[in-house]
């Protein structure tokens, strides 16, 4: 389905709005700035515009209602210059849509959104291993639940700090933290539980580094080169205190931060108390002098080397005791030492308990610094790949055109593609490079970092990175409950929202679900009253439509997230309709019926056009109506035909004031041909078989665990003698080789199952897997569904009951009759009928002409001739005509017309081929020139007869003209050559040189 469906009309009033544009370089979405004990923050905003600007203004407006108080509007600054600006705005802690706009005087000129802009809590980790945390121990990849808990997305052990990115993202499942940490780990699950506690977002950054006692962090703080002494750990010269300044002065110096929280002490076991004592104090007043602030405060959890830790705590200012760590050690809680599973839920709760409302009273949390000075200088990096997801061997095309330099011109390009875990997978300096992405069978390394980073002729730099996955093809969101969908009641309704998505390699519960309704007025979206919800089936109100207001839409959004970060996104404008109409559509035209079968065809047809907003089309078949699209679809497939038999189709277009107009009638014979038998699964072989609780029983219910215990299937007390049970959850899978047609079930929790409100289900199937269907959570309450899959074609067979998202408690799921259709079959007849012949052109216009034929023999009889336009279906007739109108023709190009005669078993002859050519004047029997014909020197025009040419024009000076036909070219008196011209003659024909 299409992913983005925009309205031209109001695309084009919001163009005439804004002609000027302005781009937000600072802040960024999802950055969170660090608040103050007073609950605020004053945060900087940088960005670009064009066109005359007299002011720029700012506000805040909560993402969502209650995580934060909306500001006014406010000048951030007075008469910019130099098509630049920085400026600075104040707000609450909370979860904010930034709006900034331009103005020249009173008028707006430009306006703009940077959507999730926090104010809250900022920290940086550091340490060893258990601050830096590993994707090998169970449960370290989990990130947060909370939308609200941020970090940037990136690592590289070869650490640059020009090359890390400034792209926040939310703090999920596998994301890095950084510039050096690997996971999530309990980090994200600290986060959860800030943000539930004060209501504000949380960021993270990582800067810990595995097996590093004290004496690393104090030796390189002081400048040392440790590669050579601990080449297995420290990559880069500076590490590990450089990771720890980079996310200080790199990150924090913008957003602020609350403290360094610092995990540490398991190496440095045999380290005495007054040597750790004076190494962690010296790192501590190292980040103070490079962050430029004695008050930067530091949370020490007590590692192995309790009294040094403590004494720090007690002895310097803005120090304070974090968790003792070492008595977290139930069974189950850490593998070699380090947490895991229930012992990472259990250390961020030992965080989240030291970080109590005292600590929060008593930090001087360091504020963001201020952006000082215009014009911007720095450089954006953008990178634009072909694809972001591959299977185990895929290319990816990286473009970073729209890259742009603020001042000056762009001098170099450096790229880097890191595999997860931190492998260097190659670098380039090319512009736009092509790079082959190789998986190997590491279970941990299944997506690869690109960073870019880009150098102005001044020397500066700006950076970006993105995500490349493999073996993910990302969610696909395959329909909505909008589809359909265009126009709104002015006096307001109520939107259920709800999609079908799908995913092959995450379940459906874990992806994340995004709706949002945006009110838009006069091309602008409002702040009131978005609705945003993070549920996969919601219901929004739409308020009532004040029509003298100005021109009103509202945007439907749905962003659909896997645990990797790879999105899709739906995106519809509902209109409400508030100008009288009585204008109907244009017709819809040309009404074509194409893949005849004896059950099935398509129907086809030309657009239709309306005066304001065009509405829906209604597909009627003998008057009834069967179905509906919408105004950006010009097909519809008709199925449940019987075989041989005649039907009368019209397209009825709508406008949204219910004006109405219908096409002409096409009249349509399927084919002589019947449904092919039918095979139960039940007495099939299936290659695997799964299930939840005991075997998949056949033509039983699943019963209890024993083989063949089940009792006859039933569903809502309807019985059956065939199917298949089963318990979730179950994967059933068949080998089809491509030998079926339709794949048949009556699907339901089985009435042995009698408790109120007891199992839970869902049924889906796959087809080579690919999502074909999935159903709604069917519980014993739910009625009987009967599911019909088209599996033409398909080499595989899957089908799958889950728990219906809770416990597997009597999920009895039943496949009743679930069966297997064979192709349709002939009904005896298997003889063609003979090619038709001496197909012929004549009546030629600017786009169409009359094609004619000799008619085609069959041992039944002919039922119908169809013609094809370079392979494309065009049009048909019944016999005993043998012509056709071939329309929509351009003889610029080239162009194989074919017609093919059909008998009423479906059997169809070969086609017969009648060819046009660019730059010719389509062939006719016998052509008259009379006109001076337009040619010239180079390439020229050629003029074809398949039998005569005669001719009486003037060859002009500095053409280049060709006469072919077939039997004979005539120049009768008065054709003459101008000196200049090219003139040639030949007796080949249509189509020959």
């Amino acid at each position: 389905m299409k992913r983005l469906v925009l309205v031209l009309a109001l695309v084009f009033v919001s163009s005439a709005l804004f002609s000027q544009q302005i781009r937000i370089l600072f802040p960024k979405t999802r950055i969170v700035f660090q608040r103050n004990n007073s609950n605020s923050a004053t945060f900087s905003i940088q960005g670009t515009y064009s066109g005359s600007v007299t002011s720029i203004e700012a506000r805040l407006i909560p993402a969502f209602s209650g995580q934060g108080i909306a500001t006014n509007w406010s000048t951030i600054v007075n008469s910019p210059s130099g098509g630049s600006f920085t400026g600075s705005l104040t707000g609450t802690g909370g979860w904010y849509n930034l709006e900034i706009k331009t103005l020249n005087g009173s008028t707006i000129v430009g306006q703009t959104v940077v959507e999730k802009v926090g104010i809250g809590e900022v920290f940086v980790v550091a340490g060893q291993s258990n601050a830096e945390g590993n994707a090998g121990y169970p449960g370290a990849v989990r990130g947060a639940i909370d939308d609200r808990v941020s970090t940037v997305d990136y690592l590289n052990y070869y650490l640059d700090e020009e090359f890390l990115p400034f792209d926040y993202v939310h703090d999920g499942d596998y994301m890095r933290n950084a510039p050096y940490n690997p996971v999530p780990w309990y980090w994200a699950r600290l986060g959860d539980l800030i943000v539930n506690r004060f209501n504000v977002p949380v960021c993270f950054y990582g800067a810990a580094l595995g097996s590093s006692p004290a004496s690393w962090w104090s030796r390189s703080a002081d400048g040392e080169d440790l590669r050579n002494e601990h080449s297995l750990f420290i990559k880069v010269a500076g590490m590990p205190y450089r990771g720890l300044k980079a996310a200080l002065q790199q990150y924090t110096w913008k957003t602020g931060i609350r403290a360094i929280l610092w995990h540490q002490g398991e190496s440095d076991q045999g380290t005495s108390d007054s040597d750790y004592y004076n190494r962690l104090q010296s790192v501590i007043n190292k980040t103070r002098t490079d962050f430029a602030s004695n008050d930067l405060a530091w949370v020490i959890a007590r590692v192995y080397r309790h009294p040094a830790q403590n004494l720090l705590t007690e002895t310097m200012s803005q120090v304070y005791k974090g968790p003792n760590t070492d008595t977290i050690d139930a069974p189950g809680d850490r593998i070699l030492g380090h947490f895991q599973l229930q012992g990472l839920t259990k250390v961020a709760n030992a965080w989240n308990y030291h970080l109590d409302n005292t600590f929060f009273t008593n930090t001087i949390p360091q504020s963001p610094r201020l952006i000082a000075g215009n014009p911007i200088k720095n450089p954006i990096a953008v990178i634009n790949p072909s694809q972001v997801t591959g299977g185990n061997n895929f290319t990816v095309n990286f473009n970073s055109t729209q890259s742009a330099a603020i001042n000056g011109s762009l001098s170099s390009y450096q790229w880097a593609f890191d595999e997860y875990g931190g492998v260097d997978y190659g670098s380039s300096t090319a512009q736009n490079p092509t790079v082959n992405f190789i998986r190997n069978n590491e279970p941990l390394r299944f997506f690869f970092t690109t960073s870019l980073k880009v150098r102005d002729s001044n020397g500066l730099t700006g950076a970006t990175s993105i995500r490349v996955a493999v073996n993910n093809s990302g969610p696909v969101i395959n329909s909505t409950s909008v589809d359909n969908l265009t126009y709104i009641p002015t006096t307001g309704t109520t939107l259920n929202l709800s999609a079908v998505v799908s995913d092959s390699d995450n379940p459906i519960q874990q992806i994340y679900h995004e709706w949002s309704v945006t009110p838009y007025l006069n091309g602008l979206p409002q702040p009131q009253p978005t609705k945003t919800i993070y549920q996969p089936t919601t219901t929004v109100n739409i308020p009532a439509v004040n029509c003298s207001a100005g021109t009103q839409f509202f945007r439907v959004k749905l962003k659909v997230i896997d645990s990797l970060g790879i999105t899709d996104i739906y995106q519809r404008d509902l209109i409400p309709y508030c100008t009288p109409d009585s204008i109907a559509p244009s017709t819809p035209s040309f009404v074509k019926a194409a893949n005849i079968t004896g059950s099935t065809l398509t129907l086809n047809w030309g657009a239709s056009t309306d005066n304001t907003f065009l509405g829906n089309y209604h597909i009627y078949r003998n008057g009834v109506l069967i179905g509906t699209v919408n105004p950006n679809t010009t097909t519809y497939n008709v199925s449940g035909l019987s075989a041989n038999t005649t039907y009368k189709f019209t397209i009825v277009a709508t406008d949204y004031a219910n004006n109405q107009a219908e096409s002409s009638p096409i009249t349509v014979s399927t084919n002589n041909c019947v449904v092919g038998a039918a095979q139960y699964l039940s007495d099939l072989a299936w290659v695997s078989a799964t299930n939840g609780f005991g075997p998949v029983e056949k033509d039983k219910s699943n019963g209890d665990g024993g083989n063949g215990d089940g009792t006859t299937i039933k569903l809502n007390g309807v019985s059956y003698s065939k199917g298949l049970g089963v318990h979730a959850n179950s994967t059933i899978i068949y080998n089809l080789n491509g030998n079926y047609a339709r794949f048949k079930s009556d699907i339901g929790l089985d009435d042995e199952v009698d408790g109120a409100n007891q199992g839970s289900v869902g049924f889906e199937v796959y087809g080579d897997n690919i999502l074909l269907y999935q159903s709604p959570t069917m519980t014993n309450n739910t009625a009987t569904i009967s599911v019909d899959v088209d599996v033409t074609g398909k080499n595989q067979l899957k089908l799958v009951v889950n728990n219906g998202g809770d416990d597997t408690n009597y999920d009895h799921g039943d496949w009743a009759n679930a069966r297997l259709e064979l192709p349709c079959s002939s009904s005896g007849d298997v003889q063609a009928p003979t090619q038709p012949a001496n197909l012929i052109g004549s009546n030629y216009s600017s786009n169409s002409f009359l094609l004619t034929w000799d008619g085609s023999i069959d041992n039944v009889g002919v039922t119908s001739y169809d013609a094809y336009v370079n392979g494309v279906y065009n049009s048909s007739i019944l016999p005993p005509a043998t012509f056709l109108a071939i329309n929509d023709i351009n003889f610029n190009q080239n162009h194989v017309i074919s017609v093919q005669a059909r008998d009423a078993a479906g059997n169809v002859s070969v086609g017969a081929p009648f060819k046009t050519f660019s730059g010719t004047q389509p062939c006719q029997t016998n052509l008259y020139i009379s006109i001076n014909p337009d040619g010239t020197i180079v390439g020229g025009i050629k003029y074809e007869a398949s039998q005569k040419i005669f001719a009486t024009n003037s060859v002009l000076n500095g053409t280049n003209v060709s006469y072919d036909a077939a039997k004979s070219v005539t120049l009768n008196p008065g054709f003459k050559v101008e000196a200049g011209a090219v003139f040639r003659a030949y007796i080949d024909g249509c189509g020959n040189n």
